[in-house]
């Protein structure tokens, strides 16, 4: 399926998120991780999602993943 410029903005908000969690997770900032995390969780990440046309699921599984390849 075709994203609309949109679309694809909203999907970088969401990839810029990803790897600003990432990279505390990296410099073992647990309080940044956390922060991702409990954002995660929020309406505001929600709405992102929905604005980027992909499942909210997905992108907290995702990042489930992260942290427990992280050991977090």
């Amino acid at each position: 399926m075709h994203k609309t410029p949109e679309q694809n903005l909203w999907s970088n908000v969401l990839l810029v998120m990803a790897l600003d969690a990432r990279r505390n997770i990296e410099k073992d900032n647990k309080y940044g991780a956390k922060r991702a995390y409990e954002w995660l969780r929020s309406e505001d990440c929600r709405l992102i999602c929905e604005y980027a046309g992909i499942a909210h699921r997905v992108i907290r599984e995702g990042f489930k993943r992260i942290l427990i390849e992280s050991k977090l």
